[in-house]
């Protein structure tokens, strides 16, 4: 790997983990934050569902103006944004400006969430995408990851806004980084990829190819897996196993962290000779297994915090083995519309978490066994879109 290439993977490495830093963090101070704002609680979690929609959404923005602005344009104007967003949650009195602020947080984080992959792709070609992906993931989790450790610390000892006021900082340290470093890697940016005729081809293509919408119909339920998994750990932590739910972020952190982390070293080293389409499969096999395993603890009224976090580990292991194969593969024959391809891809991706995850702030939380059929049943919905939807368009090329 190049120098130059090096500098870029170090800061898509940043610039790809705001999306998760900015919208976990906060998750340990659910409770306070109720409270503080005389909201339910059900209001509280939703406000994670609409940065997940803002973001999904503001997809369809970005990705088309990187084709003709550039993507480093777009990732500062992005950056700008969720520095803004940031401190309206910070100064929020009440539910409803928390609600907006959290709008416009996703809307900026938006550029990051869909730019990252684009860039990736612009600088990476085929087998390099999965690899580095892999290594990028390893150092990404661990940054995620430490966002509701960070939360959790700050709940304890400083208040929920100060998971905001880290939120500025981290958006600006970003802005910066991007900025200085990063330089620009669309070679085929023109005005004429704005237009309504390249946009109406380039969205048809994407639209029209079962492998690019059956793999993204793949990260969707995935991605709304783990989104779940943060929406109501943390309430189960608390409520289920009576433990404070300032420490699910010190759990995340070190149980998450590490599973991902595995996962990813896994992947990249031995993505070559298990191949991608079964590094797929067991992904979505240990997903269903850890929904198994929680399932039957809780059937069998096993109320062990132990056994719990072992199979969360193995759901956490087992999508990082989904995300770099399924993104390699999805954007493999689309390297002349980067930016819009990463707009769509992102959008499937994070309306999953939306949407399953706006579905778990209402699914009754004082038991395990509704996060247990959410891992279950998301699986088992990739693993058919992937055999019946993927795979006979990957026979026919």
């Amino acid at each position: 790997m190049r120098f130059q290439e090096f500098k870029i993977l170090v800061v898509l490495t940043f610039v790809a983990c705001l999306t998760g830093f900015m919208s976990d963090i906060y998750v340990p101070s659910f409770l306070t934050m109720s409270h503080d704002l005389n909201a339910s609680l059900s209001g509280i979690q939703q406000s994670m569902s609409i940065f997940m929609l803002s973001l999904a959404l503001s997809q369809f923005i970005y990705g088309p103006l990187s084709e003709v602005l550039g993507r480093r344009i777009g990732l500062l104007i992005g950056l700008c944004i969720v520095v803004v967003g940031s401190a309206i949650c910070m100064l929020t009195e009440n539910l409803f400006w928390l609600m907006v602020g959290r709008f416009i947080q996703g809307a900026g984080a938006g550029a990051c969430a869909c730019l990252w992959r684009s860039i990736f792709r612009d600088v990476f070609t085929g087998q390099q995408i999965a690899k580095y992906g892999g290594y990028l993931g390893i150092v990404m989790v661990y940054i995620v990851a430490a966002a509701p450790f960070l939360g959790g610390y700050f709940e304890a000892h400083q208040g929920w806004r100060a998971s905001f006021i880290a939120s500025i900082s981290y958006g600006g340290a970003v802005l910066s980084l991007v900025y200085m470093l990063l330089p620009e890697t669309n070679t085929h940016r023109t005005t004429e990829r704005f237009s309504i005729q390249f946009f109406s081809a380039a969205y048809a293509q994407l639209l029209k190819s079962p492998i690019f919408m059956g793999y993204g119909l793949c990260v969707f339920f995935t991605y709304g897996a783990f989104f779940s998994w943060f929406i109501v750990g943390p309430v189960l932590y608390a409520h289920y196993f009576d433990l404070p739910i300032a420490n699910f972020g010190c759990i995340n952190f070190f149980l998450g962290g590490t599973a991902m982390a595995l996962g990813g070293i896994f992947n990249a080293k031995c993505v070559r000779k298990i191949g991608q389409d079964n590094m797929l499969r067991l992904g979505w096999l240990l997903m269903s297994l850890a929904g198994a395993f929680i399932l039957i603890l809780d059937l069998c009224l096993i109320k062990s915090i132990y056994l719990f976090l072992i199979a969360i580990f193995a759901f956490l292991f087992g999508i990082t083995l989904i995300w770099p194969n399924a993104f390699s593969r999805a954007f493999a024959p689309f390297g002349a519309i980067a930016g819009y391809a990463g707009s769509l891809y992102s959008c499937m991706q994070l309306g999953g978490g939306a949407i399953i995850g706006w579905v778990s702030a209402f699914i009754p939380d004082h038991r395990p066994y509704p996060l247990a059929l959410v891992f279950i049943l998301t699986a088992l919905g990739a693993c058919l879109t992937f055999e019946y939807r993927i795979q006979p368009g990957n026979t026919q090329q």
